[in-house]
């Protein structure tokens, strides 16, 4: 039984590798579809698109990104606000509430900035994982 396993897993791990190795081959510099200026945007642009089409986002993300231009806009902002420019992407109660809430964690726990790599200490306290 432990023999059939391990080759199950060797197998799995051999076809991991092998669409691993085709990706970076054929397509060597992964490229989001999602419109973004900066890494702000892109945090937005991300969270919008759970569950949706980054057509959709793009339509959508230029009127927010004008009216939330920074996190502290966002922040001073109310998830019912938010709302009436992201109403045409899925689920936009709950994204609503996690874009202002994401603005308020950036200015309260990272100066206003996005994070470029993920410290361990600020990840534990935010409940990040880190890769």
């Amino acid at each position: 039984m432990r023999k059939i396993e391990t080759e199950k897993t060797m197998r799995k791990e051999e076809r991991y590798k092998g669409v691993l190795n085709w990706f970076k081959e054929n397509v060597p510099v992964a490229e989001t579809e999602l419109h973004y200026d900066n890494p702000y945007q892109l945090l937005i642009a991300v969270i919008l698109s759970a569950q949706c089409t980054d057509k959709r986002v793009n339509m959508i993300t230029p009127a927010l990104f004008e009216a939330f231009p920074t996190p502290e806009v966002m922040a001073a902002s109310t998830p019912e606000v938010v709302f009436e420019y992201i109403r045409s992407v899925s689920y936009p109660n709950n994204k609503a509430k996690h874009l202002v809430g994401m603005a308020k964690m950036l200015i309260e726990d990272f100066k206003g900035v996005v994070p470029s790599g993920c410290r361990k200490k600020n990840c534990e306290r935010n409940r990040i994982r880190c890769i």
